[in-house]
């Protein structure tokens, strides 16, 4: 079976409408605002061709326009299937939110409309509200006294998708959290947390097999969470982060897994942008190719 973990790191060196993955969040606590949508897509609207990675904040200047992973195996008897991002325009889309059921990797319509969404929270909201319940099972702790406004639990906390529908057919846990009172479920006001990296984190879960259309899907659950850190450190404050857990859901054994990442980086202007690779460092990026960055 197929599980792996993955992490990803963007460097950013100085038209159909789609009926789904419309619902995206964003990451904006350093110099990037980094949008990715519920199906996985990075960075372009489909709606209106937009793109939204813009380096730095506010300036105007976006770094990438479409980005996602990409996932192709063999079979026992040596054929390919595959499932990628590329625009998601003209039909052309592959994955879809929502996960799928562990004993035969579907999913329907209904549960996917649900799972169009992608969650955000930071750092601080979670140190809040550990606080505030740490503070409550202490009785040498005065709530009046730390929480002198009181403390409400904010929906980024509460709206976390950690457990999925066991009785529908799903994993129970989804998106990872602290289980403060260890009873194994994700209840909030019992000082339950989500587990995330970075000062600010997203979390969205997609999968390939709500339609397959003409192509062979592999039948994976994809568990995505983009982050980033705040703070004045130069690389780390022009840094996004994502972690991929994705998970064979197809119920066969694939002889052999590939995956990749697609990138059309539009480096400002993308007329007079140049790519580059190294190897040694398993890197690429994208420069401009002259001092002149167009509009």
């Amino acid at each position: 079976m197929l599980l792996r973990s993955l992490s990803f790191l963007l460097v950013l060196v100085t038209l159909v409408p789609c009926a789904w993955g419309q619902a995206h969040g964003e990451l904006d606590i350093n110099s990037v605002r980094a949008r990715f949508y519920a199906n996985g897509r990075i960075s372009s609207d489909t709606l209106d061709g937009s793109s939204n990675m813009e380096v730095p904040q506010g300036g105007g200047t976006q770094a990438l326009y479409s980005a996602g992973p990409w996932v192709a195996v063999l079979d026992s008897i040596g054929s390919l299937h595959s499932s990628s991002i590329l625009y998601d325009v003209g039909g052309s889309m592959q994955f879809f939110p929502g996960p799928l059921t562990l004993s035969d990797g579907t999913i329907t319509q209904d549960v996917s409309d649900a799972y169009n969404h992608v969650w955000s929270v930071t750092r601080e909201e979670i140190a809040t509200h550990l606080a505030y319940f740490t503070c409550l099972n202490d009785p040498d702790c005065s709530v009046e006294i730390e929480f002198p406004d009181g403390y409400t639990i904010p929906a980024s906390i509460l709206d976390w998708p950690a457990m999925g529908n066991v009785d529908a057919g799903y994993d129970a846990y989804l998106a990872p959290f602290y289980d403060l009172d260890l009873d194994g479920e994700y209840d909030p006001s019992s000082g339950d947390v989500p587990c995330i990296l970075g000062d600010q984190a997203l979390f969205l879960v997609f999968n390939d097999r709500l339609i397959s259309g003409t192509s062979r899907p592999v039948g994976v659950e994809v568990h995505a969470m983009p982050f980033a850190y705040g703070g004045a450190d130069a690389i780390l404050s022009n840094t996004v982060f994502i972690r991929y857990h994705i998970i064979n859901r197809s119920g066969t054994n694939y002889d052999s897994t590939f995956i990749g990442f697609f990138n059309d980086f539009d480096l400002g202007c993308p007329n007079d942008d140049l790519v580059g690779s190294d190897p040694s460092r398993n890197m690429c990026y994208v420069y401009n190719g002259d001092d002149n960055d167009e509009n």
